[in-house]
């Protein structure tokens, strides 16, 4: 009865700001009421949210789960939505209206055999939609939900794949899939910046980068110095080194 009550959500929100005022609240919901339907501004979960919002609900931010807990029989079935950019792209516009900051709070992509095949299939599916959610300026963290294989219960009754357990990151002796190795090269070398160039005419040398903290080495008149730059998300997009 008390979950079923009207103003649960609200009451819950209420107390959580009350008992921990200093930590950001965040909403949550399953797929299944996300990326499985799309009815616009009459989604459920947007309406909720908005309903929240004009009642003077604190949120902080907006999670959504993606699991992808069903059967490989069901796969194709699902590339119209939860792995069509298009159909994406609309849902994270849609919740972008709320101008929050957005988390994928849980995720699963799973392997439907342990072998070469369905491991490189399940590290494409990830770069596809790690890369999409990078490009969304709200987008502010992804949550995997299990690091390595064969450490997952999954209930022999349920709806749920039966490779759910092969859903990690990782092996079962904890050696590196090649979904760990991609997310590593996205993270580690495509998503940063690495580069040398040199001074014009002018004295002058422009660069282009990503967000994040920076090791500037400048060699001048044989002398060769290191300077702290930091690039944050939310300061100006143009930052001046100045150096003399």
């Amino acid at each position: 009865m008390f979950y079923m009550a009207k103003d649960h959500v609200e009451w819950s929100f209420a107390q959580a700001e009350r008992l921990f005022p200093k930590n950001r609240l965040i909403i949550n919901e399953t797929q299944d009421n996300i990326f499985e339907m799309n009815f616009g501004t009459r989604s459920p979960y947007y309406m909720q949210i908005d309903r929240l919002l004009r009642d003077g609900t604190r949120i902080d931010g907006i999670g959504m789960q993606y699991h992808s807990f069903f059967k490989k029989e069901l796969e194709e079935s699902y590339i119209p939505t939860r792995y069509a950019p298009q159909f994406l792209l609309e849902v994270f516009d849609l919740y972008a209206k709320f101008d929050k900051p957005m988390q994928i709070t849980e995720m699963t992509i799973p392997c439907y055999d342990e072998g070469e095949a369905g491991q490189d299939l399940q590290a494409e599916i990830l770069k596809c939609v790690y890369s999409m959610w990078f490009s969304m300026p709200l987008m502010e963290a992804i949550v995997y939900w299990n690091l390595a294989d064969g450490y997952t219960y999954v209930d022999p009754n349920s709806d749920w794949n039966e490779n759910y357990y092969a859903g990690g990151l990782l092996n079962h002796d904890l050696s590196l899939k090649p979904a760990m190795q991609m997310i590593q090269t996205l993270f580690g070398k495509t998503w940063r910046t690495h580069l040398q160039t040199e001074t014009g005419a002018d004295g002058a040398a422009w660069v282009r980068g990503f967000h994040g903290q920076y090791d500037v080495e400048i060699t001048a008149g044989g002398t060769t110095q290191t300077v702290p730059l930091h690039i944050a998300k939310n300061g100006p997009k143009d930052c001046a080194l100045v150096v003399k």
